[in-house]
């Protein structure tokens, strides 16, 4: 291991490998922590106990952050602030966004297991209810602009759960100077089969009405 880590140390001075070489680094757990691409500058990846891998560090500056919920998937992505070295010990604990629908920096999220240095959120992803209605500039479950409409031709949608789907999400648009200008929401709408058959997506502080898709059946 040490031979290997030298290697990967001194291959910053060989020119033919930090031109055309994939180079990999593993911890003990077989997680890859570090690599560098052909022509690239090295990335180095975080985990938390339970494996996951939460952090992504392209440079001294920035951080590209998932973090997931209890079960794996993941909710609010986004970049924070660096440098974050602790990708060669990893991350003590388990890390998890706990779904709490209020009005927060993470969108409806509370963040355990880490603490982000100036985070910017690119993406919040819901699941499960749509709970996550009426908080966040997402409109209520009740508005007749964005609840489910039933049109001839297409699914019925299925009202007693949606465990396990995606029903909503926050996108970000950013500007070149990755400052936010302005949120795309979505909310998804299923069939009995766990199919989607209605989308209602509409970007925030546009007065416009909202994108309707529909999935025909």
């Amino acid at each position: 291991v040490g031979g290997i880590d030298i290697f990967l140390k001194d291959s910053d001075d060989i020119d033919a490998i930090s031109k055309y070489a994939y180079v990999y680094g593993y911890d003990g757990s077989n997680h890859c922590i570090k690599k560098r691409l052909p022509g690239c500058t090295w990335q180095f990846m975080t985990y938390d106990n339970a494996g996951q891998q939460i952090l992504i560090q392209r440079s001294n500056s920035t951080c590209n952050f998932t973090i997931p919920d209890i079960l794996g998937r993941p909710c609010v992505t986004g970049t924070c602030k660096g440098p974050l070295f602790i990708w060669s010990t990893g991350i003590p604990g388990i890390v998890v966004a706990e779904r709490d629908n209020n009005a927060t920096a993470y969108k409806g999220y509370n963040i355990k297991g880490i603490t982000l240095t100036d985070p910017v959120i690119t993406k919040v992803m819901y699941y499960d209810d749509y709970d996550f209605m009426g908080c966040n500039g997402i409109p209520s479950s009740t508005d007749t602009s964005f609840i489910y409409r039933q049109y001839d031709g297409f699914g019925n949608r299925y009202t007693d759960s949606a465990k396990g789907l995606l029903t909503g999400s926050i996108n970000t648009i950013l500007d070149d100077a990755s400052s936010i200008t302005s949120y795309i929401r979505t909310i998804n709408y299923y069939d009995q089969k766990g199919e989607v058959i209605q989308i209602i997506s509409w970007e925030a502080w546009k007065e416009q009405l909202p994108l309707i898709l529909l999935q025909a059946k």
